[in-house]
Formats: C-alpha cells, sequence, structure tokens
C-alpha cells in the first residue's frame, strides 16, 4: 500500500496453485523455489523457455544476453570467473524486475554428537541417513 499497488490476495489450495503457475494463469505468485546447490540450475527457473517446455519458469522470462552469461558462468570452473559471470546474470535479472525475491531460504543441518553422519550432500541431506552410526565415544 505504501508504494501504491493495491492486492487482492487468492488463497488457493497447493494443486490448484501449481496448475495456475504451469499455466500462466497468475498476475504475480508468492512461490518458493529451492535450487540445487549449482548456480547453473538457475536456468531450470529462469532460463528461457523451449517451445511448451517451460520448466520451472513459470513467468516465462526471456532474455538472451542472460542464457549466453549462464552458459559461459556454467562452463567456467575458476572461482572468480563464475562468481563474475553469476553476478552479471543476476545483475540482468534485476536490471529486468524478472522478479522481486523477498529472501532467500537457507538450510542449516545440526546433528548431535552421538551420531556420526556419512555422506551429507547439500541437495539432499536425507540421501544417506540410513548409514548413519553412532558416533565412536569421545
Amino acid at each position: 500500500r505504501q508504494a501504491g499497488i493495491a492486492v487482492t490476495v487468492d488463497a488457493v489450495d497447493p494443486a490448484t496453485f501449481g496448475q495456475r503457475l504451469v499455466e500462466g494463469d497468475f498476475d504475480a505468485a508468492l512461490h518458493l523455489w529451492h535450487a540445487d546447490p549449482s548456480p547453473a540450475t538457475i536456468a531450470q527457473a529462469w532460463g528461457a523457455p523451449r517451445g511448451d517446455d517451460i520448466g520451472a519458469n513459470f513467468s516465462r522470462y526471456r532474455n538472451a544476453a542472460v542464457d549466453a552469461l549462464v552458459d559461459r558462468a556454467s562452463r567456467d570452473f575458476s572461482a572468480a570467473g563464475r562468481t563474475a559471470a553469476f553476478r552479471q546474470v543476476y545483475q540482468a535479472m534485476v536490471d529486468d524486475a524478472a522478479a522481486v525475491w523477498l529472501y532467500e531460504p537457507r538450510n542449516l543441518l545440526g546433528v548431535r554428537r552421538t551420531v556420526a553422519p556419512v555422506g551429507v550432500r547439500a541437495d539432499a541431506w536425507w540421501a544417506e541417513l540410513a548409514n548413519w552410526r553412532p558416533a565412536p565415544a569421545r
């Protein structure tokens, strides 16, 4: 309201929300998307749709320069080059006003000292849960 924007929230069940996202049946959507740990996965949510396949790009955002930057950044295995390229990607998207990012979810994992976690992955901490064992006595 302070910015002069009137919003009517249409709260719907998750199935309806998902269908509306896929069909593009919305003016704006408040949506959480949790990406894989690789920054290259930005192409899934923001890469140009290929025909009818929008992937997770529900807004149907298109910017050929951003796509080229993502491709370049994904092939650069130097930390400095990759960081610089992805900064350009995000700056171009901010300049386009592709979305308004409200927050970024952060995953934290805490494990008691009596547990020896095995194979904790950034994208699926639970993947090796069956292999966790009691930690050796300290």
